[in-house]
């Protein structure tokens, strides 16, 4: 199978290259990727003892094409997402990944794999973020870096809670109205790079800030 490779643990070089197709063990599943995640942690996120060259990759969605005499929740066919990080036996950037049951989840039907692909790593972490925060009628929520994969994500489940809080964004110009297209009684502010922390600070400190989640890698 073709598959994005790091080629060794001395170097931080990727590359696509030919490798063999994983073997899933008994409490394992075989998955035809269909789409991956992207993010720029994944060429360093290999686990121990790991043979090169590596697939990397975190997330991905696809369908099972094999499952180990173990899994009783799967079977060949189901359309999955899937958490491959750290996984002994590589990533999702390949055409094939085996990852551990306890890492799958079903997609729903009306869902693209595209979209899918994007939910284990990221997705995953806004909502647990959320959940964590336990927000209130009146809580103002700072989402710093609202555009990123985890800040995009933070600020629908944010917008789905109605008008129960309100909250405020940062991010690029370039993604100022994508963002706010979706975005009810909140402040949109755009990020100034090379004077982010002084003007930023100015403008949201005379806010009153019960939460904030920072979304910095984008």
């Amino acid at each position: 199978m073709k598959a994005y490779v790091r080629v060794s643990a001395e170097s931080r070089e990727i590359e696509l290259a030919e490798v063999a197709v994983p073997t899933p063990s008994k409490d394992e599943v075989l998955i035809a990727v269909r789409a991956f995640g992207v993010g720029v942690h994944d060429r360093y996120f290999i686990p121990p003892h790991a043979t090169f060259p590596f697939p990397i990759g975190s997330e991905g969605s696809g369908v099972i094409e094999k499952i180990g005499s173990e899994i009783t929740e799967f079977k060949k066919g189901d359309r999955v997402i899937f958490s491959s990080s750290m996984q002994i036996k590589g990533g999702s950037w390949a055409e094939y990944a085996v990852v551990s049951e306890k890492s799958i989840q079903m997609m729903p039907d009306n869902m693209e794999f595209e979209v899918g692909a994007t939910l284990p790593v990221a997705g995953k972490t806004a909502m647990e973020s959320i959940r964590a925060l336990n927000l209130d009628k009146g809580d103002t929520l700072f989402v710093a870096g609202a555009s990123g994969a985890i800040g995009s994500f933070v600020v629908q489940l944010a917008n789905k809670q109605g008008n129960s809080c309100g909250w405020l964004c940062i991010c690029k110009k370039s993604r100022l109205s994508s963002i706010s297209r979706s975005k009810k009684s909140s402040r949109l502010y755009e990020s100034k790079l090379e004077k982010r922390n002084i003007r930023m600070e100015n403008r949201w400190s005379r806010c009153s800030i019960s939460y904030s989640i920072r979304d910095c890698k984008r």
